[in-house]
């Protein structure tokens, strides 16, 4: 026993001193890459990465400052030549010609209604299956969640054509229905709430079941606040999205009284008569202006539930 011992602990001072060493080196590795940082020739080299990162900046954020710029020029000054970033002077006529040629305002509202009553149904379609997957023991979850997850691979552009044709058939054509109900689940909010979940400990969940929580109460006065950067999150992800989407609401839509931003904002662009530049830019901007603001007030928890949602799986 005792020359076991002998043995095990003269096999390990090697690995300790091996061990030491090791670290030795990988401190005076950090120095010597933070004195070469700090030397001028590591100074040039992140001023000029800094310069080409600007530059890309510059070229990646030019047509969109060229189309904001665009829907408050005059309309003379949209197609001259050489082409001039800044108007002459500011106005709204854009503005008034395009709430003129297309209801827009309806356009939005619609929109809203569509993004919000999705982003609604999968907040809590998520939330139930992900307490399901992340909490409850049953036979069968991790295929049913390995399944969910492959769910996501699938492009909508491959069921779309059997999904209308079913839409049709219950009569959902022109309808809110029809834009909504087929998303009102989704794998991706699933899996991030899922994930969310179990980043809490149990002993929490354990004490209000003890306080005579049931598995609602626990979900809906524990889980889930707890997790409230995580929803934010899939709810700017999933609203975001179905504001964007484009090609379900044209098949489902034919008339102004349903139809979608961004159908709508596809009506200005003109073949034969030419596009209306100005008019088209107020109504991106217009149409682009409820995501921007939304992603600006949610930020923070955006950031936050994405990484908290990554960390155990």
């Amino acid at each position: 026993m005792c020359a076991g011992s002998l043995a095990k602990h003269l096999d390990k001072k090697p690995l300790q001193e091996s061990g030491s060493r090791g670290e030795a080196n990988e401190r005076s590795v950090s120095n010597w890459l933070r004195r070469l940082y700090r030397s001028s020739g590591s100074r040039k080299h992140t001023v000029v990465l800094h310069a080409i990162l600007l530059a890309g900046a510059c070229i990646i954020a030019y047509p969109l400052l060229w189309g904001v710029f665009t829907a408050f020029k005059p309309i003379g000054e949209i197609v001259v030549f050489p082409p001039e970033l800044l108007p002459s002077r500011f106005t709204l006529d854009s503005f008034r010609r395009a709430f003129a040629f297309q209801p827009i305002g309806l356009f939005v509202r619609n929109s809203v209604i569509q993004s919000g009553a999705i982003t609604l149904g999968q907040l809590v379609t998520a939330t139930c299956a992900a307490y399901a997957f992340a909490r409850l023991e049953f036979r069968g979850r991790n295929l049913l969640f390995y399944i969910t997850l492959a769910s996501m691979m699938i492009p909508i552009q491959v069921i779309m054509v059997p999904l209308y044709g079913f839409v049709t058939s219950l009569g959902w054509s022109n309808t809110f229905m029809g834009l909504t109900v087929p998303f009102l689940a989704h794998g991706f909010s699933i899996f991030l709430m899922r994930q969310a979940f179990l980043n809490i400990p149990r002993d929490i969940e354990e004490a209000a079941v003890i306080d005579g929580c049931g598995r609602i109460r626990v979900l809906w006065h524990v889980l889930i606040p707890s997790s409230r950067a995580s929803v934010g999150a899939a709810a700017i992800f999933t609203a975001v999205y179905h504001w964007n989407t484009y090609i379900w609401p044209l098949l489902i839509t034919s008339t102004s009284a349903t139809r979608t931003v961004q159908p709508g904002l596809a009506m200005f662009i003109e073949i034969e008569a030419g596009t209306d530049m100005g008019r088209l830019m107020a109504a991106a901007i217009v149409v682009a202006l409820p995501t921007v603001v939304a992603f600006l007030m949610g930020q923070r928890s955006f950031v936050r539930g994405v990484t908290m949602s990554g960390i155990k799986g």
